[in-house]
């Protein structure tokens, strides 16, 4: 039994070893989250949605992850160079930080709607979907959220009638060129992938 127990032990440590040395020293993680990036739309929009991604929570308040943080700066960018009538920030908690970044940092002819109540991608395209059936005008929608996201984010909002383009922010793709950071990318490529399973099962994609 106890022969037993340490050949396991040490099979487990070979195969932990041998992924830490993909991750670290193969592009594995930059290719996957680039390949779950689909679309790359970069022209106007009547809507652009952003969704929240991490939040951080420090003395009661909430402050922006990285990947909401990146997201937002991205979300600027496109903004001065790019029409957009009105921006739907959607996702909790994090509209609220999200949409303030906005308006500081890039002031335009553009309305901001908050969605401060969808916990979920499914709920944020199910919410998305009613606020833009209300808006007048044409409805161009493009939503902007982390490369690795954006598989499933589209496939959300098709999925409850909302046609959409998508414009991936690099996320993962750019801070692997760190390799300290690739470990991280490749937990939260893991985790993306379990809900892509997950919401696949359940027909939200």
């Amino acid at each position: 039994m106890i022969r037993l127990c340490g050949r396991i032990v040490c099979w487990f440590s070979v195969a932990v070893t041998a992924v830490l040395l993909i991750v670290l020293f193969t592009p594995l993680v930059p290719h996957t989250a680039t390949g779950m990036a689909i679309d790359w739309y970069d022209g106007d929009a009547d809507v652009l949605v952003v969704l929240v991604g991490s939040s951080v929570y420090l003395n009661s308040q909430t402050l922006l992850g990285e990947d909401s943080y990146l997201r937002t700066l991205y979300a600027c960018a496109r903004l001065s160079a790019r029409r957009s009538r009105y921006v739907i920030v959607s996702g909790t908690p994090g509209a609220g930080a999200m949409s303030q970044l906005l308006r500081c940092q890039c002031p335009g002819q553009f309305e901001i709607i908050e969605d401060d109540a969808s916990h979920s991608t499914r709920e944020s395209a199910v919410r998305v979907q009613q606020i833009v059936q209300q808006l007048p005008g044409p409805k161009h929608v493009v939503i902007l959220t982390s490369d690795y996201h954006s598989f499933r984010a589209a496939r959300a909002f098709h999925r409850v009638g909302l046609p959409v383009r998508t414009e991936p922010v690099p996320d993962i793709a750019k801070r692997s060129s760190s390799r300290l950071y690739r470990v991280q990318g490749f937990g939260a490529l893991v985790i993306e992938m379990v809900k892509i399973a997950d919401y696949w099962l359940h027909g939200w994609i």
